[in-house]
Formats: C-alpha cells, structure tokens, sequence
C-alpha cells in the first residue's frame, strides 16, 4: 500500500471521522462567505453553470440548483422540490438531509457528481468543495491546501492510498458492468484511460484480465502461458501488493464505442458485477468479444461475426434517411431500386 504505516485501525477511523465532520463543519458555517454551484452528468459532460452565480447560504444554492437544473412540469417532481427546500428552510442541524428520490427520476439524464463550492469573502482563494451523489449525499469533500495540517492531509489520502486484492468469481470474456449503487461515484473517482471521457455507452465491459491475478489465474484464464503478460505477472501482483493505491484497481476489459471495439484500463473492479442480461444493437459485439476470449468460436468466424452485426447495425441506423429519400420525387427512384438490388 501506497500510504503511511496504520498502527492502530481504530484509532484512524477514529482520527478520519473526527476530521470529515470539522470539514462539514467548516463547509456549513455561513458566516462572510458565498456559495456556488457545479456538477458534471454521466456522459462526461459538465453543468451549464460552472460556479458563477452566487449564493449567501446553502439553501439558497440547493435551490437555485433544484429550481435551474432540475424543475419539471410533473406536478410531483415540482412538488418533491418544494417540499425538501421547505425542509432544508427549517431543518435544526445544519447539515443537508438525503434528497427524497434520486435527481435522475424525472429526467432523461444521470449526475455523474454534484459540487457546492463554498468559497471566504474576507480570505481571498480560500474555498472548500463538498461533492455530493444523485441525492445531495456527501462522498467527497475537496480541502486540499487549505483549512488542513500536513498530517491531515494524509490523512485524508489515506484511503486512496489503499490497494485490494479481493478474490472474486470474474472469469476472462466475461460480461460485467459497474455496481448501480456505487456508479455516481465510479467515474468521477477513475475515470479512463483516454483522460477523463465518458464511460461507455450503457457502461458494459467484456473481462480481459483483472490486476489480482498471478500467473496460475492468467494461465486459467486462456493467456499465453510463455506469453509476457503470465511471466510477469507475479512480479506485478507483488509490486501492487507493496507499492499500489487505488488508482491500481483498473481491470483490463473491451468495450464498445462509435462501432468500435476499444481495449483498455478502466474503472474499479471492486464495483464489478456480473452482467447476463440480452446484448442488443451494437453491443451484441461484446457477445462475439466474449465467445473469442474464452474460445468458443475462432478468430475468422469472429470476424465474419463483426463484419455481419456492423452492416445489420448500419443498415438500421440510415433506415430513417431512407425512409425521408422515399418521400423526394427527386430520389425516391434511387432508393427502390437499391433496395431491389439488396433483395437480389
């Protein structure tokens, strides 16, 4: 592990909660400060509103969160909003209660993360960003350089200097996806390998390898045995086990973007789980993928595989251009007879 030695297991949890709730603390005192507003939605993408308006309290924020990103003509998701900023108006402690349902009800979009940034108005650059899930949840807080002593400091690192090796039941072709309860926190935590884009499309992955297995998985699991990934292996394994954090739980998988089979480290295999439902439009790919990686189908069927599901898959995609050119005197000629064609 990546951190400083831990004497006592007790007595850090004890250090770590005392300290989360002096930041909570601090991020809930009003006093000579302003409050704003950020967030990012799964797909990668940020908020319009990028912390510039600003708020007195964190009411105010809350509702100028919920009334800009998030109002809705349902009158029960307006309703929902009215009520909890009702609450938050007169609740006793300071601190936010869980919003009533996940934000992404009502709306065709997902929150990657939420973040209120509070920021002194007597101590110029001084802020501190409390990060928060779907249901205004705290799971982060950001103070790094400010308010915190060195040890406090590491303190707080102390988790992401953390490396797992946890066995688990994933064999190589399988078909996972992140864990539901833990995805608003799985990309704004790792992200990917091409920097910080969007996880894949309906977040599936096919298994290639995970970074707990030695050379007996590897070989298990179909990889080379005289290959250089199962000679290396054991001393990677050992180097984790010493040296690694938690930017070392990234497992190696395939996945499918812009009709493209992409190969890389990603992600956290500790949110992992086992996917097996139906695989449809271009994702039947990661089922070709899957029988190729545990060899139950050889590379030239695979490739006749991939070459069948890339044409069916374009061929639906350009069906409702087709259908508009049948409507055009000008081109509707063209069309039928390159669908004769098609036929013959």
């Amino acid at each position: 592990m990546n951190m400083d030695a831990m004497h006592s297991v007790h007595k850090f949890l004890e250090q770590y909660i005392t300290l989360m709730e002096r930041l909570l603390e601090i991020f809930y005192c009003e006093e000579h400060v302003v409050y704003s507003y950020s967030g990012s939605y799964w797909d990668g993408s940020d908020f319009f509103e990028k912390y510039e308006r600003l708020y007195p309290n964190v009411t105010s924020c809350v509702a100028g969160l919920l009334n800009d990103e998030f109002a809705s003509d349902a009158p029960e998701a307006a309703r929902v909003i009215e009520d909890y900023l009702q609450t938050i108006e007169n609740r006793e402690c300071k601190s936010l209660p869980p919003y009533p349902v996940s934000l992404h009800t009502d709306h065709n979009f997902e929150i990657g993360s939420i973040r209120f940034k509070k920021r002194s108005l007597t101590s110029p650059g001084e802020s501190i960003t409390l990060i928060l899930n779907d249901r205004l949840e705290p799971v982060a807080i950001d103070a790094f350089g400010q308010f915190l002593t060195k040890e406090e400091e590491n303190l707080l690192l102390t988790f992401q200097g953390m490396w797992f090796a946890f066995p688990t039941p994933f064999k190589r072709g399988d078909i996972v996806f992140p864990c539901a309860k833990s995805s608003h926190i799985f990309y704004f935590q790792h992200g990917n390998a091409a920097g910080n884009q969007p996880l894949p499309p309906d977040e599936l992955f096919v298994l290639d390898s995970l970074p707990t297995w030695g050379s007996e998985e590897m070989r298990q699991n179909g990889f080379v045995p005289d290959g250089g990934k199962v000679k290396n292996s054991d001393r990677w394994l050992r180097n984790l086990t010493k040296n690694g954090d938690t930017s070392d739980l990234s497992f190696s998988a395939y996945y499918i973007c812009n009709n493209k089979i992409i190969k890389e480290h990603i992600g956290n295999y500790l949110l992992l789980e086992r996917y097996n439902g139906p695989l449809s439009g271009e994702h039947r790919l990661l089922g070709a993928v899957s029988k190729l990686l545990t060899g139950r189908i050889e590379p030239d069927i695979f490739l006749n595989l991939f070459e069948v599901i890339q044409a069916e898959e374009q061929w639906k995609s350009t069906a409702g251009l087709r259908e508009m050119l049948c409507l055009l005197p000008e081109t509707a000629h063209l069309v039928d007879s390159s669908i004769e064609g098609k036929g013959k």
